[in-house]
């Protein structure tokens, strides 16, 4: 329990992200996280934000526990997973590894660079 809050406590994201979420959110873009974190402790982050209702937790399938971003299985159980296809799927990440696997994959990958313009970001989604 203690590593959970403090993964919640120092996983504090830049302020420019927070509002492309937000942004995201009022436009009824579908978001999920994918991250190799536990379900447990990306849902107790996202209630920090208020949004554990509005975004998809993912974590590593019970049935895949050792395999991790960027593992191209990984990338592949995504539309399974979000029961859509990969043209549903837009996977933005800031580690160059991952958007790799991701566009090896088959899902439209972009790479977030910090300190980036959101605006441009967000001008890829469409």
């Amino acid at each position: 329990e203690e590593l959970v809050d403090n993964f919640s406590k120092f996983n504090i994201p830049n302020p420019l992200v927070l509002e492309f979420i937000r942004s995201s959110i009022k436009k009824r873009y579908k978001i999920a996280v994918a991250s190799n974190n536990s379900r447990f402790c990306i849902t107790k982050w996202l209630n920090k934000f208020g949004w554990a209702n509005s975004i998809i937790t993912l974590a590593v399938p019970e049935n895949m526990k050792f395999v991790w971003k960027p593992d191209p299985k990984y990338f592949r159980s995504l539309p399974r997973y979000l029961e859509t296809t990969n043209n549903n799927i837009i996977f933005i990440d800031d580690n160059t590894s991952n958007i790799i696997a991701g566009h090896k994959s088959g899902l439209r990958s972009i790479l977030y660079k910090p300190g980036q313009s959101l605006e441009k970001l967000a001008s890829q989604l469409d």
